[in-house]
């Protein structure tokens, strides 16, 4: 894979990460996430007390990996098929961290 794929996957997968976590997590889950908090209450940061660059680099590191990843070892050619495999990597990955996450706090 050259520079130039490299860097356009993973800025459309920060991108994409970035909006897909605002919607799920931030909109379609909250209510769940605030009524089942426990002892965790309060220790989110709101809005105007988010670290940004840390949450940006956060989704451009997971964005150049599985960029990495799919144009390295996988051999995924079309927008498609990286789509697919991203929606389901994505799915397996925050289902894993969500479910330790409630195990463990």
């Amino acid at each position: 894979m050259d520079a130039k794929k490299f860097i356009v996957g993973t800025l459309a997968g920060g991108v994409a990460a970035f909006l897909l976590g605002w919607i799920i997590y931030g909109m379609l889950l909250m209510k769940f996430f605030e009524a089942n908090a426990g002892s965790a209450t309060g220790v989110n940061r709101g809005e105007t007390d988010m670290v940004w660059w840390a949450l940006i680099l956060g989704n451009l590191g997971m964005a150049a990996l599985l960029t990495y990843i799919y144009g390295r070892w996988a051999g995924i050619k079309t927008f498609t098929t990286g789509a697919m495999a991203g929606a389901m990597i994505g799915l397996l990955l925050g289902v894993s961290y969500d479910f330790i996450m409630y195990a463990t706090t």
